[in-house]
């Protein structure tokens, strides 16, 4: 084989040099390899061990079931010595780039090909020993770090592990260091709230007053919380095993009011619905006004709000009156969700959309709202209609869809169109539905009169007699 070489070298020097560039080239790489798998172990605080081999199977397995070898121990460099590594499972190094997807179609082949890489009695090795700490015998002599026991190896495979060693510990203590600051970021923009505040108001003023754990939170709109104790206010979802779970608004700075780092906090709350508008989560609750009700869990905080839940009873008409404005409320957001997609009624994009496609899409959105409510309590029904929030959103529409019936009784088919010659009993009808809709948002919501006035698409109806007769029944 040297003689090839030499051969190929005096013959075909170019070629030589390009095999040699190879060589080094997977040379290096293998070498990469290997420091980054002592750098991962030496991170992550894996065993290091001396093992020679005593026994092989006859039968040398596969990539994805490899074999299993007998060892005896010389030494353990880092790890428990007392532990049981006489059996090791002899995984093979893994030959792809690191990530690639587990589905990726070389995988496959090669779990199924022969083992190739069985050691022979009497060899020494020196590799990372991985186990499950309920059962370490066998460990696994993990193939991307495993090799022939040499010193100048075993000098270069401790010199990676040590650097990935400290890594891991600078890691651990930045990791440390920011977490204490965003904790106490978190403390002083709460105890700023706080100000001037009494605590025996604050929970005079909440509906709910808990211990809750974050599951997470900073940076985003709404909060969730698992509450481990209850101290007042009405439960209002079910949960198994006893647990409950919540959801709050983040006031502004919510990277700052909720680091998410599974912390506890003592809540005082106010309710505001029996489901989160975003997602889901549960009860929603809100922070009382000036951002306050978020207190550190301190057993000074802890122990004034039992003594003060202790003094003042839960009323059980008060909770059950907490439950069903908040039924109401979350009826309200659910029917306002009907009309969330309200502008692309109008418009594909920057471009309006066909008038009788307006019409029929705003038409759909409305009859959704009422088929929601059908099948709504009647209290919360109620409650839910009397909502400002859902009185807005529902007069939006029903202007919107007025105007669109208002312009299509005008022969137009779309916005800034020609109008074209329409039937009258047509556009009668189309006039009718206009007025049907003005005297629901008349009816239903806080719509006034100079609103009307002012509706641009409404303006061809004022030359109808209905027009005066709806004015008369709008406010100012």
């Amino acid at each position: 084989m040297r003689f090839a070489a030499l051969a190929l070298a005096f013959l075909f020097p170019p070629l030589a040099a390009l095999a040699q560039d190879e060589d080094d080239f997977e040379r290096k790489q293998a070498e990469f390899k290997a420091a980054r798998a002592w750098e991962s172990a030496g991170w992550t605080g894996g065993d290091v061990v001396v093992a020679e081999v005593v026994s092989v199977p006859d039968d040398p397995g596969t990539n994805e079931a490899p074999p299993t070898i007998g060892l005896k121990i010389v030494r353990v460099i880092h790890g428990d010595a007392k532990l049981d590594r006489t059996k090791a499972v002899w995984s093979p190094a893994w030959p792809f780039e690191w990530g690639i997807c587990g589905n990726d179609t070389r995988i496959k082949p090669w779990h199924a090909e022969k083992f190739s890489e069985m050691p022979k009695v009497g060899e020494t090795y020196l590799f990372v020993a991985e186990y499950d700490a309920r059962n370490p015998n066998p460990c696994l002599a993990d193939g991307n770090t495993r090799s022939l026991l040499t010193d100048a190896f075993e000098k270069k495979a401790l010199g990676w592990y040590d650097e990935g060693a400290k890594k891991g510990r600078e890691f651990v203590a930045k990791k440390a260091a920011d977490e204490k600051r965003v904790s106490e970021d978190s403390e002083a923009f709460w105890t700023s709230k706080m100000a001037g505040a009494k605590l025996e108001d604050l929970f005079a003023q909440g509906d709910f007053i808990g211990v809750g754990r974050i599951c997470s939170g900073g940076g985003y709109p709404v909060a969730y919380f698992e509450i481990t104790e209850l101290l007042r206010g009405p439960r209002m979802h079910d949960y198994t095993h006893g647990s409950y779970f919540a959801s709050m608004n983040t006031p502004k700075g919510g990277d700052l009011a909720f680091p998410d780092q599974q912390r506890k906090y003592l809540l005082v709350l106010a309710a505001r619905g029996t489901e989160c508008p975003v997602g889901g989560g549960g009860p929603f609750y809100e922070v009382l006004p000036g951002d306050r009700g978020v207190l550190p869990l301190t057993d000074a905080n802890v122990a004034a709000a039992r003594d003060w839940c202790r003094a003042h009873p839960a009323d059980p008409a008060a909770e059950k009156e907490i439950v069903a404005r908040c039924t109401g409320w979350s009826a309200a957001r659910t029917a306002e969700g009907c009309f969330r997609w309200i502008d692309n009624s109008l418009k594909y994009g920057d471009k309006f959309r066909p008038l009788p496609d307006q019409d029929s899409a705003l038409s759909a959105q409305i009859d959704r709202a009422e088929d929601f409510f059908k099948h709504c309590p009647e209290d919360a029904r109620r409650r839910a209609r009397l909502d400002k929030d859902y009185r807005a959103t529902l007069a939006k529409a029903l202007l919107l869809r007025a105007g669109v019936c208002a312009l299509r009784s005008a022969g137009l088919e779309e916005r800034g169109g020609t109008p074209q010659e329409i039937a009258p009993a047509r556009a009668d009808q189309l006039r009718r539905f206009a007025f049907e809709m003005i005297e629901r948002a008349l009816r239903e919501t806080d719509v006034t009169r100079g609103r009307l006035v002012e509706e641009e698409d409404l303006q061809g109806l004022k030359a109808d007699d209905r027009w005066a007769k709806a004015l008369e029944g709008a406010g100012k």
